[in-house]
């Protein structure tokens, strides 16, 4: 014998004729119109992120060197600097996805090498998605060389970037101190005084 849906509880029609309190009730739904609508909220976000996660995990990630040129490209334009990448390794950290760069060279508008980067570990952080920006659990860099310049003129450049008097914001700047966590390791500095 089989019964109809309207005898079990839930889908009664005295459950659903319960309206939202006070504030709600302008709405003109019942609450249990609501519990189905936030319920397959739930239930389609929960999915995007487990798609989002096994594209990462089985498709970007494992070839993720042959995006290393676009990568390099993006970033150049982004830091509106030349920017080289030797090598791009991927792995997982736990549940988070782990991007190992290697030979890293920002190069300053002459060309020449600014700052030289041996390997940066960049742990991303799942904050990214819910931020549109991106975000890294931990940021590690090793054995970077940053060139310090002063030239002819007295100006003074830090990575090929010229420092201005004035107090104008650099955007690469406020973003890498708003990282969780930033860790230099074995750091050389070169200063070059053309004076």
């Amino acid at each position: 014998m089989r019964k109809s849906l309207s005898q079990y509880r839930i889908f009664s029609k005295f459950r659903q004729k319960q309206w939202l309190p006070g504030r709600f009730r302008w709405l003109g739904v019942s609450s249990l119109w609501v519990y189905r609508v936030l319920t397959w909220s739930v239930l389609a976000v929960g999915l995007a992120f487990a798609g989002i996660v096994i594209a990462l995990r089985y498709w970007v990630l494992p070839n993720v060197e042959s995006y290393r040129d676009d990568i390099a490209r993006i970033v150049s334009e982004r830091a509106q600097q030349k920017v080289t990448i030797g090598a791009i390794h991927a792995h997982w950290d736990g549940l988070r996805p782990q991007l190992v760069l290697e030979h890293v060279t920002v190069h300053d508008a002459a060309g020449r090498p600014a700052l030289e980067l041996s390997r940066v570990d960049n742990t991303l952080s799942w904050l990214s998605l819910p931020a549109l920006e991106l975000r890294f659990h931990a940021l590690d860099i090793y054995r970077p060389t940053l060139n310090i310049r002063r030239d002819a003129r007295g100006v003074v450049s830090i990575a090929g970037v010229e420092l201005a008097d004035g107090n104008g914001g650099n955007g690469f700047a406020d973003w890498l101190l708003r990282q969780r966590d930033i860790e230099i390791h074995d750091a050389t500095i070169v200063w070059n005084d053309e004076l």
